[in-house]
This record gives C-alpha cells, structure tokens and sequence, in this order.
C-alpha cells in the first residue's frame, strides 16, 4: 500500500507510516483527523509528525515513518462546468486527469506540466504553462472543502467571513500547513489550442551562451501575456549538453518576426496541437510522446530507480553574469540527469494577490533538478550540486517555492526560506495556525510553529 504513496518519489520507498488510510470521502478524513487527534491524547502517537497527507507523492514530506498517512486517491471525481467557466475535483487528483477532463470541454485550467503532480502544487502556488496568462493555481482557487485539525468540515470562499475568510486566504499559498483539503474548485478558462515551438541550442561556451541567453529574456519579457517560453538547460540527444528554449502562444495568435528572429526559429518550425495534448519542452527528440512521459519530460524524475532532488527559487531580471552562473554550474553538473529549468512566468502573476502566496516579482520559476540512480553513491554530490547552485543565484532572487522549504533536509534553513517565500506574510500565518492548528499535527509541511 505505501508503496502506491511513493511511487512518483522513490526516496520514499523505504518510510513506514504507522497507519496507512484512504479515504473515499470527506467524512472518511474527519474520522481519520478525530483518530489521530485521540491517539496523540492517548500517548499512543508519539511520532514528532503525527498525519501525513499525500496526494500525488512527488513532495516526499508526504510519507514519514511513524506517522499516519492519509492518501487521497480515491477523492478523484471531477465535474466540469464550461458555462461557469470553472471545475470542481477530489483533491486526489492529479494534473493529467485534470487537465484532459477540462480540455475535452475546450477549456484549460492554470495548474502545473507534470501529470503526476497532485494537489499539493495547487494550494501552495503553481507555475505552468498558463500562468503568465492566468496568473498561479493557487489564485485561480474559487472554494475549497476542507477538514480543519479539529475535525471540522468547512466551505471555503470568497464569501467566507471572519476566521474562515482569513482560513480561505491562507490556504490559497499554504493549504497545507493549515487543513486537509478535500474539494477544489478553479476557474477555466477557453483555451483550445496553442501554437509551440521547439528549438535547441548546443552549448559552447559560458560567456557567448550567456549573453545569447539574455538577448532571450529580454525579448521574453515584452511577449504579451497570451505568450510565453520555457527554457531548459540539460542534455540533448547523445547527452550533448544543450539549451531549449520553447516558445508557445494560446488560440492559434502569432509570433512577432522579432521574436522569431532572436529566438532563432521560423514559421515553418510552428506547430498547434490542443492545448492539453502539448507534447512538452524537451531536449530529446519526443516526437509521438506526451508530456508527462518517463523519457520525454524533465529527465525522467519518475522513473523507477532515479532519485531526485529539487530546488526551486524564484528570479526577475537575470544578467549577463547570472546566466553565466547558471551554464557554468550545468556544465560541472555531477550526472547527466541534471537540469535547470525555468519556468517562464510574469504577467498576471505580477498584477494578481488573492492569497498568502507573497512573491509576484518574478519572471521566471527557476528549478533546479539532481538526479541519480540508485546505488551510485552520488546522492551527496548531486544535494550538494544543487544546494551550491541555489545559494549562488540566491542574489538574483525574489522568493521560493513554498513546497521547496524542508524542516528535515535543511533545518538551519527553515526560517530563512520561509521568509523568503512568504515575507510578510508569515507572521499572519503564524498567529492563524496558533488558532487552527495549535497541536501542530500538520507539522510536516513547514514548521509555522514549534
């Protein structure tokens, strides 16, 4: 059974939950949040994280050995509404379902690229493919159900007052740390298709490629919001080390001539595919793949053996220097699976604050990846690898990832992170989880109290 709850992350296969529960329904959760609750009364609980809460399983915070772990698989419908322009779904589903329930309705939804992903990347922000366009996940959130530490149910929205409109704030950028959400509903939006481009570039040298590079951003940051492109840096076919960059532009709308042309691509490089079939940005040749794919998308993170870490770091405007920086460290990377991506952003998301996600300043979420295989003995150079690479583009940035703070891999750093991703708002967090949550048995997404 827990190996269903690891099976995207395979760091994770060796924890042992003390209990394993999945729910079918909500009630189920509040029977399971009353459990935990009496079983830490009766001293027979004593794990410093007593509930788990796993959905996708990418996050490995999500299973720890000696807690109960609830998986919500099971909480997996999902109703569309293409009138309304919104969906409603189980949090236990996973981005692919989602986004291919939504586009067969010819309409698409601001959440993550990875398929696998669950909704853990809903509530604590959210970058993809329409987030310049739409802004984050977290803000398209119109209500959630959630059962609250208590054992509570509550719905969630705009019309919540009090305790639960500040409830409904913080779970939009944090939703985590305050209750075990059960029901989402999202805006959609009329996105049928898109056009995109795929174009690679070998890399040669640190300082030429930089300075291409940020002839790049520059062009990037004028597209309009309808348009945006990725940019990874990994290996390419034959693990030449590479750089793609993958333009894409919402409902067939065209490129401009000067962003072809610094972008170095030309219109018979354009191809349109429904928005929920794009194959995704790879450096490998994916033709007849879909995103999500094991050997097509961001060096298969889940397939069996591999082991990841990630980093994440939001950044605005990088310089010459910064993109060296980045170049310089792909090219000492300690395995071939590394990469660097960077999720392009900006647009709504600058002009958009609907809930406790702080950090708006951002043209690009820029993610770091260190892979290995199991029994390399390589895990400590790639942690150090990317740990290294995150602290030399720390000057450039202007938040995390909330998901990306560790209180068990890098707890000297808690507090620093948390600052880093939730700024002010922090300390509003901290007094409304003294409210909701003041045994802390959510205690293993950040560590908002002691």
């Amino acid at each position: 059974a827990v190996a269903t709850a690891t099976s995207e992350n395979f760091v994770m296969v060796n924890r042992k939950p003390c209990i394993y529960l999945q729910p079918k329904d909500t009630q189920d959760v509040v029977t399971a949040v009353n459990f935990v609750l009496k079983a830490i009364s009766a001293g027979v609980l004593t794990s410093k994280v007593p509930l788990t809460v796993c959905g996708g399983g990418h996050s490995e915070l999500g299973v720890m050995t000696g807690s109960v772990l609830l998986h919500m698989s099971l909480l997996n419908s999902i109703e569309c509404y293409p009138s309304e322009k919104k969906v409603t779904f189980g949090s236990g589903i996973t981005l692919g379902p989602l986004s291919r329930a939504v586009g067969k309705h010819g309409m698409a939804v601001p959440i993550g690229t990875w398929e696998t992903v669950g909704c853990g990347l809903v509530l604590q922000g959210g970058v993809g493919h329409l987030t310049r366009f739409a802004s984050l996940t977290a803000d398209n959130i119109l209500e959630v159900e959630a059962v609250l530490p208590n054992g509570e149910v509550k719905i969630l929205n705009a019309n919540s007052k009090g305790d639960d409109e500040e409830l409904f704030w913080a779970i939009r950028g944090a939703g985590p740390a305050f209750a075990v959400v059960t029901r989402i509903t999202l805006n959609a939006f009329p996105v049928k298709s898109l056009t995109h481009v795929r174009s690679i570039r070998t890399l040669t040298n640190a300082s030429s490629d930089a300075q291409y590079l940020r002839k790049c951003e520059k062009v990037l940051r004028a597209l309009p919001n309808h348009q945006s492109c990725d940019i990874i840096i990994g290996s390419g076919d034959k693990n030449t080390m590479a750089v793609g960059l993958f333009p894409m532009s919402l409902n067939g709308k065209e490129f401009e001539n000067s962003v072809m042309k610094t972008l170095e691509f030309s219109s018979s490089d354009i191809q349109e595919c429904k928005y929920y079939e794009y194959p995704g940005g790879s450096l490998v040749d994916t033709a007849g793949k879909s995103e999500g794919d094991d050997d097509v998308a961001f060096a298969a993170q889940t397939a069996a053996g591999v082991l990841t870490y990630m980093r994440n770091l939001y950044v605005d405007e990088l310089s010459d220097e910064a993109w060296k920086v980045l170049i310089e460290y792909f090219m000492k990377r300690p395995t071939d699976m590394c990469s660097i991506a960077l999720q392009h952003t900006g647009g709504a998301v600058r002009t958009t604050e609907a809930g406790s996600f702080k950090c708006r300043n951002f043209e690009f979420s820029l993610v770091i990846g260190s892979l290995w295989m199991e029994g390399s003995n390589m895990r400590e150079k790639c942690m150090q690898w990317a740990d290294e690479l995150w602290d030399a583009m720390l000057p450039y940035g202007t938040g995390t990832y909330p998901a990306d703070v560790d209180n068990f891999r890098r707890p000297d750093k808690v507090e620093s992170e948390l600052r880093l991703a939730f700024g002010e708002n922090l300390e509003r967090m901290r007094a409304l989880k003294l409210k909701v949550d003041p045994s802390n048995i959510l205690k293993g997404t950040y560590a908002l109290i002691d």
